[in-house]
This record gives C-alpha cells, sequence and structure tokens, in this order.
C-alpha cells in the first residue's frame, strides 16, 4: 500500500463485525472497492477469537454459530466436514471458530477478485475532506473513502473509577487479552482479577490451562459469577415476554414472576431470559432515557448473570480451582493500587461491612469490561471532535438510527458513515453476540449497497456455503 490509498468502502476493525460487513458486500454483488483496517495480527479472528488457548469456549452452541444471517448452523457443518464430529449444542473452542471467520474472510478476498483488500494498522485519526473520509492509522498511511463502516468491536477496558495505578508497574495488565496479562504463572503465583464477568472466567482458565497453580482472588463490587448454561432434564415450559412500551420497574417484575411460574412448572428459569431476546431492540428502545440509566446502574449487573452464561464445564473448571483454593471470589471495592517492590499491594473496601482488607499480588488483570464509549478510541474520538459523530445519550458507544447510520454532532445523519457491533449497544443494547451481530453485518452491507446505487443484489456465489 502506498501511503495515501482510495477506497469505494473503508471498514474500520477486522473483528467478526468487520470481516462479515465485507464478506456480505461481497456476496451481495458489490462491485466497487473495499478496505478492510485491522490493528490485531490475525485478521478475522479480533479479540475474541484468536485466545491465548484453545481451552476457551465459545458462550454460544456450535449450531447457532454460523456466520451468516440465513444459515446459523453452517459452523456446524464446517466443523463436521473437518472432522469434528460434535453435537450441534456441544460449546466448542474459540479457537476453531477464529480458524472458520478466517475461512470467510479468505473466501471473500478471492472472490472480491482483488476488490478486497486487508490492511494492518491501527486507525488514529480522522478528517472529512470534501465528503471523503480520510483515516490516518498509526504509522502514517492513509485511506480515502466516501463511505465508512466503523466496526471496531469491544474496546478495553478503562481505568479503575477513583483508584490511581502507578505509571510502568509491571504488575499492571490494563488490557485483559495481552500476551503478558496470559504469560504462563509461577506455582503459588499471586494473582489479582478484578471484575467477575465472562472476561474474568477466560482469563482464570487460560492461566491455569498448562498445570500451573497460581493463587488467583477475583473482585468485584458484588462478587456475583455468570449463570450455567441449562442442562437437561427440565420441563419445557415457554415464558411469555414484556412487551416493548412498559416502563423498567414493569419489565423487571414481569421477567422475574415468569422466571417464579416456569420453575413452579417444572420447566428452566432461563426460558424467562431467553424469551426477550427477539425483542429487546423494540423493548429497550421503548425505554425512556431515565430508564436506560436507571438499567444500567441498577439492573445491568444481575442481567448480565443471568443472560451472559457459560458452559458447565466451565464453571465445572472454576469449582475445582476453588476447592482446590487456588480461587477466591471476594465481593469489595479497590481504594488504593500501591507499588510493592517488584508486587503490588491492594487495597479494598469488603461489600456489606466496608472493612478494609489489603494483600500483595504480582499481577493485576483488569477484567472490568469492554468500553464503548467514544473517549476510548483515538479514531472514535477525532471523530467527534469533527462533529460526524457523537455519544449515545447515556455514554453507551455511538449514536445511530435504525439503519445504523452515526449521527453527528448536530442531530442530523453523517453523510456515509455506518456503525456495526457494540459501539451500537446504546440503541440496541443487545449488540455483543454472533447471532446478534450477523444481522447487524448483513443489514450494513445493504445499507451501503443502497448508498452505493445498487438497487438489488444477485443470488449468494457457490463460495458462501463452502
Amino acid at each position: 500500500m502506498s501511503n495515501r490509498q482510495s477506497a469505494d468502502v473503508c471498514v474500520v476493525g477486522g473483528g467478526y463485525s468487520g470481516t462479515m460487513v465485507c464478506a456480505n458486500l461481497v456476496r451481495l454483488g458489490y462491485s466497487g472497492t473495499i478496505v478492510l483496517i485491522e490493528r490485531g495480527r490475525r485478521p478475522a479472528r479480533g479479540v475474541a477469537y484468536d485466545p491465548p488457548s484453545e481451552r476457551l469456549l465459545l458462550n454460544v452452541p456450535a449450531a447457532n454459530m454460523g456466520a451468516w444471517a440465513d444459515d446459523p448452523s453452517e459452523f456446524h457443518r464446517w466443523l463436521i466436514g473437518r472432522g469434528r464430529e460434535v453435537a450441534p449444542g456441544t460449546f466448542v473452542s474459540r479457537a476453531w471458530y477464529g480458524e472458520y471467520l478466517e475461512q470467510k474472510l479468505r473466501e471473500a478476498v478471492d472472490a472480491s477478485r482483488e476488490r478486497l483488500s486487508v490492511v494492518h494498522g491501527e486507525a488514529v485519526e480522522y478528517s472529512n475532506d470534501d465528503g471523503s473520509h480520510r483515516v490516518v492509522l498509526d504509522d502514517g498511511r492513509e485511506v480515502v473513502s466516501p463511505r465508512l463502516v466503523l466496526a471496531l468491536g469491544n474496546l478495553r477496558p478503562g481505568p479503575l473509577p477513583g483508584v490511581r495505578v502507578p505509571g510502568g508497574a509491571g504488575w499492571w495488565h490494563a488490557d485483559p487479552w495481552s500476551a503478558e496479562a496470559h504469560a504462563p504463572c509461577r506455582n503459588g503465583e499471586r494473582v489479582l482479577v478484578i471484575g467477575t464477568g465472562l472476561t474474568m472466567v477466560d482469563v482464570c482458565v487460560s492461566l491455569t490451562s498448562v498445570g500451573a497453580r497460581p493463587k488467583i482472588t477475583v473482585l468485584s463490587r458484588n462478587g456475583l459469577l455468570p449463570c450455567v448454561h441449562a442442562t437437561p432434564g427440565f420441563k419445557a415450559v415457554s415464558a411469555t415476554p414484556p412487551e416493548a412500551g412498559w416502563p423498567l420497574r414493569r419489565i423487571v417484575r414481569h421477567i422475574r414472576r415468569e422466571a417464579r411460574r416456569v420453575m413452579r412448572e417444572g420447566g428452566d428459569w432461563r426460558a424467562a431470559i431467553d424469551c426477550v431476546r427477539p425483542w429487546t431492540r423494540a423493548i429497550w428502545s421503548g425505554l425512556s432515557a431515565k430508564d436506560r440509566e436507571r438499567f444500567v446502574r441498577l439492573v445491568r449487573t444481575p442481567w448480565d448473570v443471568h443472560r451472559h452464561r457459560v458452559p458447565a464445564e466451565v464453571v465445572a473448571r472454576l469449582v475445582e480451582l476453588q476447592q482446590r483454593k487456588s480461587l477466591r471470589i471476594v465481593a469489595g471495592r479497590v481504594r488504593r493500587v500501591e507499588n510493592a517492590g517488584a508486587a503490588a499491594r491492594v487495597a479494598w473496601l469488603e461489600r456489606g461491612t466496608q472493612r478494609e482488607e489489603s494483600a500483595e499480588f504480582d499481577r493485576i488483570i483488569n477484567c472490568t469490561g469492554a468500553r464503548t464509549s467514544i473517549d476510548a478510541s483515538p479514531l472514535l474520538g477525532a471523530m467527534a471532535a469533527a462533529g460526524v459523530i457523537r455519544s449515545e445519550e447515556i455514554g453507551l458507544g455511538v449514536q445511530t438510527d435504525a439503519w445504523a447510520r452515526a449521527v453527528g454532532r448536530d442531530g442530523n445523519v453523517s453523510e456515509g458513515v455506518w456503525v456495526v457491533g457494540p459501539l451500537r449497544r446504546g440503541t440496541l443494547w443487545e449488540s455483543t453476540a454472533v447471532p446478534d451481530l450477523r444481522e447487524q453485518a448483513l443489514d450494513a452491507a445493504r445499507e451501503v449497497l443502497g448508498d452505493s446505487g445498487v438497487s438489488g443484489a444477485r443470488a449468494p456465489e457457490t463460495w458462501c456455503a463452502q
């Protein structure tokens, strides 16, 4: 690539969302040039599907992880075709899914006849030049395009609220997916993981996957772990979802009531959570801004614990670590982090008693959750400064309209800018799992086609079903 490259479409972010926007464009017959910008070493995999350990599993069964919106079971067939005989409901390795997505990208590049290219680098600057979007990479190269798709995925966690971490400390790992954070542990190494969500689960499994026995302390404000996926044996009892337009308080009461009813009838409480999925967008959009803020502040944690579940074998691993005294779960809030020679001394307030405790750790990993705020990315910050995008009203990513078009500072839709993935959480709420993202990727591709003046789409190429 020369220092400046032009394209008809520029997609920033080469994880699942960006890869599948490009693949859908090619599949739908887009005849223009496409540049996919990816900062990671392995395009298509992103953070989620380039795991440090093959023991890290998907949180969705294989039968529902197909990359195409019209073929949810394709991934399962892909596994069978490669000699990986697994049942449809199996939770398989994330690394396998990364292989699958890499193939999707290779097929798209081949089918595009050199119209789709991948550029390695991090997008850090932006300007709007006479209606064209100019994206500058960290090495000075530029991509200029009239159409820009933001598919940045989950951005790394932010700093600990109200806590200053000494700069340059070797024990502090702000990025929970870095190679340094997942470096093999010594037996007895003292590790503090801050946060008890899905990333924490992956970190604990990864650090103990090669037989090492570190001493892991997991600390979060609530101390709640993700629930386990359902196991066979429950009676099939359906639940009724809440209605769009209801206030938050009524929605919460309804879901709790439905969960209790389902359990009384011999069913699984998860039905009361899962029945909401098809209606999440309508329910979320029907909430007032005040109720959305209240949900994030008061309901989000218990909702995430019950909604974002993990496979039974992963829970069994955590229980095993606890029984071996290798894992301790603590509910509390970090108060201070200080240097203690080669280690760190951390003080926290215990939940409930507010008693201060402290301990020394050789490694601290920040698993407080991915950010979607505009200040989490230099590119997003530059676009906000240019007035092309603006934050969603309660800070959950980039504000978009119903067609994934970015809304600018003036409240109007920005010409030629679309958003896909977790950055749309403020608009859609459910915007992280493949079953949601594959619909978004297809919708965004169709919008780009429409913007390009392509009125129809040809039948899918044969390469799409390989």
